[in-house]
């Protein structure tokens, strides 16, 4: 539980290590974004759910994930598994200016998921890869 200058409780660190629900940042591996432009991208989706989270009413899963850790998993997808994504799921979509890294206006470059449980998520979140460095 990100709290600053704050020791964490015994508590607060076994919701952390047994939490189960999660949120999902699916990131566009194939539009050729740096690694900084990716975390940027990220931290939008992080601002974009917060913002909603400020002016909607928080459900139940969600309060148990904000008290738990906030546990993220960052995906990689292509246009193709955006767009099955996009389908199938409510989410959050951040889109690009354009201003670096040569990307086109417009794009989507992340997806964020509402928080859900690990055990639950789809399958299309299932088949698909950790982000990492390439």
């Amino acid at each position: 539980m990100p709290i600053i200058n704050k020791k964490l409780t015994s508590k607060e660190i076994s919701n952390i290590i047994n939490s189960n629900i999660v949120q999902y940042y699916i990131v566009r591996s194939d539009i050729g974004m740096s690694v900084g432009k990716m975390c940027s991208q990220v931290a939008h989706g992080a601002q974009i759910f917060s913002m909603y989270l400020w002016k909607n009413n928080i459900d139940n899963l969600t309060n148990k994930w904000l008290n738990s850790g906030y546990a993220k998993i960052i995906l990689k997808g292509k246009e193709k598994d955006f767009n099955k994504i996009k389908e199938e799921l409510s989410v959050f979509v951040v889109i690009d200016a354009g201003l670096t890294d040569n990307i086109t206006p417009g794009t989507e470059t992340v997806l964020v998921t509402y928080p859900i449980l690990k055990e639950s998520s789809p399958k299309i979140l299932k088949r698909l890869r950790l982000l990492n460095k390439e």
